[in-house]
């Protein structure tokens, strides 16, 4: 295995370009005003001779020639294994035939464009990705998100800016996202936990499961295939799948909201707080019940039912074409991700003008109490301004 190294003394931010048809990548951020560049390959002849290196500035491109051996040179061998350090900040642009690529700890905007290859980005300050086929997974990235995969898996966790996902078959993973959350795939499940923003959620074939989402509105579609939506805090809900059981439960009824739920074929069951002022209309050829709530019912027609809950107030339609529909009673209790890096991601911003409170013991112990449960986000968020001098 032969093994070439070589430092450039550029002070940050770097822009970095690299251009390899196959073999292993890795980008990683460090404290240094230089970038070091790695690279190991087991073939034959020398390294510098496959590898381009320009410097512009504080710009590197990189480019990886092909090798080509035996008769005619149709034998195709590549693997020249890259691994580069950068100072923090650096924006990578990365163009890849094959081969996995990690960039890492960089903390700058990173662009990566594969043909195939598992692309991992570990925190960076935003994410572009763009691969034929292969699994993506992001993590721990400052801004926005913007992943498209042919076919494979996506993993995104930790996000602060908006999420955009899609794949043509594969499933999509998603945990704390502050941003929002849009997330499509051809074929393929969807699971989405502690989601704050706005959620656009499809898939052709595919089960979708949320848990604990805050959202000024939600949309969810599915061809085929169960839902489970759990302890959701939305103003506006349109839920539609073609044929599958639908599960909601719904933590909070806004006034003025618009709640609206569909299914070909499957049974639904809709948990609303009891004390929720809703309009409703009902409609399903299977059995309705109303699981003990006070609805009065203005208009029973075949299959539809027109009521009230509570005086009215929200609207709300549920429809399951063929199959059983059911409401049930939840105690009224907001929606709340309470994981600490969603927190924290929201906290962030009320405080990102002030660097001495973002990294204060007092910004320290608020998280600690949301952890712990003992404060809400948004009473740690009024305690965060107040410190701040924003409010009294």
């Amino acid at each position: 295995m032969q093994q070439w190294e070589q430092t450039y003394n550029i002070a940050g931010p770097v822009e970095i370009h690299v251009e390899q048809m196959d073999g292993a990548l890795r980008i990683a951020g460090w404290d240094q005003s230089a970038v070091q560049v790695r690279a190991s390959w087991p073939g034959e002849g020398r390294i510098e001779d496959r590898l381009k290196i320009e410097v512009n500035g504080n710009e590197i491109s990189l480019n990886v020639k092909p090798y080509r051996t035996g008769f005619l040179g149709l034998v195709h061998d590549s693997l020249l294994d890259l691994e580069i350090m950068a100072p923090m900040g650096t924006y990578a642009v990365v163009d890849t035939g094959s081969g996995p690529v990690t960039v890492e700890n960089t903390m700058g905007p990173t662009e990566v464009e594969s043909g195939s290859g598992r692309v991992v980005l570990l925190r960076v300050g935003s994410a572009q990705v763009d691969s034929g086929s292969g699994s993506v997974q992001v993590q721990q990235i400052a801004g926005s998100v913007e992943i498209e995969t042919g076919s494979g898996r996506i993993d995104a966790e930790a996000v602060g800016g908006p999420a955009r996902l899609e794949t043509g078959s594969g499933a999509i993973a998603a945990r704390r996202m502050a941003g929002g959350l849009d997330a499509e795939t051809a074929s393929g499940s969807i699971s989405a936990v502690d989601i704050v923003g706005a959620v656009m959620l499809e898939t052709g074939s595919g089960s979708v499961k949320v848990s604990r989402v805050v959202s000024p509105s939600m949309e969810v579609e599915a061809g085929s295939g169960s839902i489970r939506l759990d302890t959701v805090d939305t103003r506006v809900l349109n839920l539609e799948t073609g044929s599958g059981s639908v599960d909601v439960e719904l933590a909070r009824i806004h006034p003025g909201g618009s709640y609206e739920i569909t299914t070909g074929s499957g049974r639904v069951v809709v948990g609303i707080p009891a004390d929720a002022g809703l309009e409703l209309e009902l409609e399903s050829s299977g059995h309705i019940n109303y699981g003990g709530l006070g609805l009065r019912v203005h208009q029973q027609d075949d299959d539809e039912i027109s009521a009230t809950l509570n005086g009215g107030g929200a609207f709300m339609r549920v429809e399951a074409g063929s199959g059983s529909l059911s409401l049930k009673p939840l105690s009224s209790a907001p929606a709340q991700p309470t994981d600490p890096e969603v927190a924290a991601t929201r906290l962030a911003e009320v405080v990102k003008e002030d660097p001495a409170l973002e990294h204060s013991q007092q910004m320290t112990r608020i998280l600690k109490m949301v952890e712990e449960g003992k404060l809400s986000v948004d009473e740690a968020e009024k305690l965060l301004r107040a410190l701040d001098g924003e409010e009294g």
